[in-house]
């Protein structure tokens, strides 16, 4: 009997094939075949695979080159460009929705609330332009000191500057809109005496509520501005430290420590003193009730300072659901920071090496002339 003579001329040898671990971002499912199929489908269907499109390693290091061919002054000048930009912005933008959640509670014309809406929607567009390009600096100066941080797993990665950015773009989002006045939304809950309560929330003083998330933006923005740690880029990138806002913070923590934990002790009672004022005042303690709580916004700060001290004389106290949840937020952080500033004012009062061997000869001569 004649024998047939191979279609491939690699079915006649014993070729190992070995399983290539691919991609599925670079190759699609179409391209590799199933793994009951013979050698030889395996090869042709890997040697039909186009590779133009996975990134080669000479393109990549074309990408790192022509990043750290910017020159870092430049990067700086425009990432404190952008983050004084992003501070005004964000500042005036809040400034409006307390402006426009006042004048709500007052019972303004939609006219005027109208108008300052539409200027804080303005300047949310030019903060997040402003958080585009200081985050898009940001990853320059880390490209350039050579650290990166990735999140998630083999297959899925995550880059903690795209992912910080856009979290806070998402958080500059969140402003009054311009067509909302007077859009209520009511609020049930059961209070201690088993009656239902309705609380007429209004959906822009919500958004006013949620616009108070820019203060981390700015908070972030202002510290990296404050500790220019951008100008001793050769040792970061020596020691492999990368732009990042914990480094600054700690950076700005170590030279000025009493003037932070100072100001974020204050920054936390005026702004939890606000959101307080916004939960509670359409509430039953608040506007038209017989014992009005937050008559005034210094009222609403004396609740947050009760609680956060944990002295709790009990005059002001939260009573909706979600005053009550600001109020046990802000406890919460103002003891971190109560702890923080503890042991700042330790470490002032502990004496250095130098001054204790003062003292110390001081004893001694004590001791000899008596």
């Amino acid at each position: 009997m004649a024998s047939v003579a191979p279609s491939h001329p690699l079915e006649s040898e014993v070729v190992p094939v070995r399983r290539a671990r691919i991609s599925f971002l670079s190759r699609s499912k179409s391209a590799s075949p199933s793994f009951s199929s013979s050698p030889s489908s395996y090869i042709k269907a890997y040697s039909n695979t186009s590779l133009d499109k996975v990134p080669s390693l000479q393109d990549r290091q074309s990408k790192v080159e022509a990043l750290q061919a910017i020159p870092p002054e430049r990067l700086h000048m425009s990432r404190e460009r952008s983050g004084k930009i992003l501070l005004c912005s964000c500042l005036l933008g809040l400034g409006l929705a307390v402006t426009s959640n006042e004048l709500e509670f007052h019972h303004t014309s939609k006219t005027a609330l109208r108008t300052v809406n539409i200027i804080g929607t303005i300047l949310s567009i030019v903060a997040e332009a402003c958080v585009y390009q200081h985050h898009r600096s940001t990853k320059q100066l880390t490209a350039q000191t050579g650290t990166k941080k990735n999140y998630g797993s083999m297959y899925i990665r995550i880059d903690e500057d795209n992912f910080v950015g856009f979290v806070e773009m998402l958080v500059c989002l969140a402003h009054p809109l311009p067509g909302l006045e007077y859009r209520h939304w009511n609020f049930e809950y059961t209070d201690t005496m088993g009656d239902v309560v309705h609380v007429p929330y209004t959906v822009n003083s919500i958004l006013t509520a949620m616009c108070f998330l820019r203060m981390f933006v700015v908070l972030k923005a202002a510290v990296v501005l404050r500790a220019k740690m951008d100008t001793a880029n050769a040792v970061m990138k020596l020691y492999q430290v990368d732009n990042s806002f914990s480094f600054a913070l700690k950076t700005l923590v170590y030279r000025e420590p009493m003037k932070i934990t100072c100001s974020a002790i204050a920054l936390i009672q005026l702004v939890f003193g606000y959101l307080c004022r916004i939960m509670e005042l359409p509430g039953p303690r608040g506007i038209g009730a017989e014992i009005n709580f937050h008559n005034t916004y210094f009222d609403s700060v004396w609740l947050v300072v009760t609680s956060t001290s944990t002295i709790g004389f009990g005059n002001v106290y939260p009573v909706t659901p979600f005053g009550c949840a600001t109020v046990y937020i802000a406890f919460f952080m103002g003891q971190l920071v109560m702890a923080v500033t503890i042991a700042v004012v330790m470490d002032f009062l502990q004496f250095t090496a130098s001054q204790r061997k003062v003292i110390e000869m001081r004893e001694i001569a004590l001791l000899k002339s008596t």
